[in-house]
């Protein structure tokens, strides 16, 4: 720990750092949670032969029951919600929203294991796909609320690690257990513990929307000293400090509006949609390929797909260095960047299922190498694209951003799949995953198109943003000039009468154009002298009807009249 608060100050100097460490336990939690979360993604992986058997499906049935129908449900509902989820997390309190989707996908995870029919199994990959799919917008836009600009890559290569690593660990993990202890076994463990550390953010305390990038809003604490002293003049100035963000950041159909006129947003959308399809299908048939054409053990299958995970998290740090490196030497150059990995990705893939299927270690080496370096390279586009959404779009709606960047990957995951089992007709599985993971291409061309539009629309944002700093820091002044102890201070600031014109014309007086404070202070004497005066007029009066109205009997009329 200290290691990191040493490198934060180093990187954004005391300062600024202060609200990065503060919220260093925020970010290990929720990195655990989402990691526990993604558990589940490709659970169901490894098990394809084993449920098969289960459900007694042939080997068609299984590639289409258990591979392509099963992962078509998943992102089919997750889409619609991660979008809806996200769109409501940007204008509602982000931490119950965050805690609640958690919650519900352990609970929902606990009771799988208590099924035994392919129906219960289905409807649950359709909620699973819901609430995993909807945490990662979330957990990414909170780290964007964490991390300024300047450390934004670090913020989404913390996402891609966490979210690689669940799929990853989940897959291995759920492979081995399943091997030895049966499939239920693993969702028994894995939703016990996500439901304790889900609980535990209840204690974390989280982020304001947009604080990095210094739009904290006013807390209500703050505001009560204020309100006490001058209730009017108080409530109006934090009327416009509190609605200056509501003014900037609404949550209205204006936000998908704004999205989609970034050029840069189009184009990392559209790269999606290409880029993941070969993902859809290594996440689900990978595995099973390795036991099956190529003649491997579940245990060998799962320790060459952790070797991949081993390479995708090195990846995962080198694409935060790759990140901070182009931001400050070329911007432009990001994208190319993430163009190259996919360009050089795809012949190591085909050497894959090139290589002699043998039992010898030295063979099994060479596989494990070979994906170590896909993993590796294959891992760098995740981070870049996060990052460059980030920051080309601005702090109220990029949990918006993510999602709708959610949607056309999950549709590329959707489609490589059903691909798959297109090719499968007239080809070999082999030969039909290759067929798929050239789509790597188009998504490389796609992102070549972004040197020309990145760099000037992350400008723009940033100029948006000074604004909104610049406003925020003219209220706070304003806010704090309210200060009963800097009274004189703003009286001297107004010094400056202006006589009533029409008495002026009419009297002719030759009035001074401003007023001291000693001049102040000597009429605030003369009006308490006149006051004086008065009061004593109407004692002396009151005494000397009283003394009338005794003498004649009657009841002093003043006594009842007369208030002083």
């Amino acid at each position: 720990m200290d290691v990191v608060v040493s490198f934060l100050q180093r990187r954004l100097g005391e300062k600024e750092s202060r609200s990065v460490i503060c919220y260093l336990s925020a970010v290990l939690m929720l990195s655990i949670v989402t990691l526990l979360n993604y558990f589940y993604y490709n659970a169901l992986s490894p098990l394809l032969s084993i449920l098969a058997n289960e459900y007694r499906f042939n080997e068609e049935q299984r590639d289409y029951m258990l591979g392509s129908r099963l992962n078509s449900i998943f992102f089919l509902v997750g889409c619609p919600c991660s979008l809806l989820f996200s769109f409501i997390a940007d204008s509602q309190n982000k931490k119950p929203i965050f805690i609640g989707i958690s919650l519900a996908c352990h609970m929902s995870s606990f009771l799988l294991q208590f099924c035994s029919s392919y129906s219960v199994l289905y409807c649950w990959r359709g909620l699973s796909g819901a609430l995993i799919t909807s945490t990662m917008p979330i957990f990414l836009s909170i780290l964007g609320d964490i991390f300024p600009s300047s450390l934004r890559s670090i913020a989404s290569v913390i996402s891609s690690v966490v979210v690689g690593c669940g799929m990853l660990l989940g897959q291995t993990i759920s492979g081995f257990l399943s091997a030895h202890f049966g499939w239920r076994f693993f969702f028994r463990i894995v939703s016990a513990v996500g439901i304790l550390a889900t609980c535990s953010l209840f204690y974390i305390r989280f982020p304001s929307k947009g604080e990095a990038d210094g739009m904290k809003q006013v807390a209500k604490d703050d505001t009560e000293p204020l309100k006490s002293r001058d209730s009017e003049i108080n409530e109006e100035v934090l009327e416009e400090s509190m609605e200056l963000e509501a003014e900037t950041i609404r949550s209205d159909a204006s936000i998908l509006k704004y999205v989609f006129t970034i050029p840069s947003n189009m184009m990392l959308f559209l790269q999606g949609l290409p880029g993941t399809m070969p993902w859809g299908v290594y996440t689900i048939y990978l595995h099973n390929i390795l036991c099956t054409e190529k003649k491997m053990s579940i245990d060998m299958a799962s320790t060459l797909i952790l070797s991949f995970g081993a390479g995708a998290a090195v990846g995962s740090a080198v694409a935060g260095v790759i990140c901070g490196f182009l931001c400050s030497f070329n911007k432009s150059l990001l994208p190319v960047a993430v163009a190259v990995c996919y360009f050089v990705s795809l012949p190591l893939i085909s050497s894959i299922f090139t290589l002699p299927q043998d039992d010898g270690m030295i063979t099994f080496a060479l596989h494990m190498f070979i994906l170590v370096l896909i993993g590796l390279l294959l891992s760098i586009p995740g981070p870049c694209i996060r990052t460059m959404l980030m920051n080309v779009n601005r702090p109220h709606c990029r949990s918006t951003v993510i999602a709708i960047s959610e949607v056309f990957n999950n549709i590329g995951r959707i489609l490589g799949p059903v691909l798959f089992v297109y090719y499968c007709q007239g080809k070999s599985r082999i030969d039909a995953m290759m067929v798929i993971s050239e789509f790597f291409y188009v998504a490389g061309g796609i992102c070549c198109v972004l040197y020309f539009t990145y760099e000037r629309d992350e400008e723009v944002v940033m100029e948006f943003i000074q604004g909104v700093m610049k406003e925020l820091n003219r209220d706070a002044e304003k806010t704090a000039g309210m200060d009963r102890t800097s009274l004189d201070g703003q009286l001297t600031e107004y010094e400056a009468i202006s006589p009533h014109p029409d008495s002026d014309a009419d009297r002719g007086l030759g009035l001074t154009p401003s007023m001291s404070m000693e001049s102040l202070r000597a009429a605030g004497e003369g009006v308490n002298v006149m006051i004086r005066k008065v009061k004593s007029a109407l004692d002396e009066l009151k005494r000397n009807s009283f003394r009338e109205s005794e003498a004649k009997g009657e009841e002093a009329p003043l006594l009842s009249k007369t208030t002083v």
